[in-house]
């Protein structure tokens, strides 16, 4: 997920908290949708960023379903 050393040292904090919670919704989706790991994963990561940048919050309904 990190591209670029700086963005990790400036969002070190986030990014630990962001890659669970991706890691379980890709296991998640991977399963639903026969995708592997990786594909499901940044599938996941692609549309929880158009969600957050549209304003839409029922993404938290997906992460509260995979670890409640």
């Amino acid at each position: 997920m990190v591209e670029n050393p700086l963005n990790f040292q400036a969002y070190k904090k986030e990014i630990t908290l962001l890659d669970p919670i991706l890691d379980g919704l890709g296991c998640k989706e991977a399963e639903r949708s026969h995708q592997t790991f990786d594909e499901a994963r940044q599938t996941i990561w692609t549309d929880l960023q158009k969600a957050y940048f549209n304003g839409q919050v029922m993404w938290l309904r997906k992460i509260d379903k995979v670890f409640g």
